[in-house]
C-alpha cells in the first residue's frame, strides 16, 4: 500500500496531476488535513490492501482500496468540490501509474462518487473510492 500511496502523491505533484493540483490549492493530505487547510483540498485514505500469494513463489497480487475526499469547508455551494472530484476521477481512473518498486498496477477503477454535506462547517465533501489491483 505504501508504494501505491507514493505513486498517487507523485502523480498529483507531476504534470499528470496539474489540473487537479490547480483545482485543489489546499493540497493533498494523507488521512486528515490540518485545521489550517483552506480552500478546496483532498484527503487520501488507505482503506484496505488484501494480499494474495502463490505457494512457494514470489508471485502475488494486492487488491487495494483508497478513498479520495475532496473538501471545501468554507464554500456554501458544491461546485468547487464536484469540479475537483471530476479531476480526481480523470487523474486516477483507468490509469496505470508507474514508479512502484516491486509492483505493477494491473487495474485502476474509481467507483461512483458521493456528495456529502459537512455538518460542522456546512461546506461540502465529494468522496470517491478507487480500487487498484497490483501484481508482483
Amino acid at each position: 500500500m505504501e508504494e501505491l500511496i507514493k505513486a498517487i502523491l507523485a502523480r498529483y505533484n507531476a504534470g499528470d496531476g496539474a489540473l487537479l493540483k490547480a483545482a485543489t490549492p489546499g493540497g493533498m493530505w494523507l488521512d486528515m488535513a490540518p485545521q489550517s487547510a483552506s480552500g478546496t483540498f483532498v484527503t487520501l485514505t488507505a482503506v484496505s490492501a488484501v494480499e494474495e500469494f502463490v505457494m512457494s513463489s514470489t508471485v502475488g497480487t494486492i487488491d487495494a482500496l483508497v478513498q479520495f475526499s475532496v473538501c471545501n469547508p468554507s464554500d456554501s455551494t458544491d461546485a468547487l468540490v464536484v469540479a475537483a472530484g471530476a479531476l480526481v476521477r480523470s487523474t486516477y481512473h483507468d490509469v496505470i501509474m508507474t514508479g512502484l518498486t516491486g509492483y505493477t498496477i494491473l487495474m485502476a477503477k474509481c467507483n461512483n462518487a458521493r456528495l456529502l454535506r459537512d455538518p460542522d462547517s456546512e461546506g461540502y465533501q465529494y468522496v470517491i473510492e478507487c480500487r487498484y489491483l497490483m501484481g508482483r
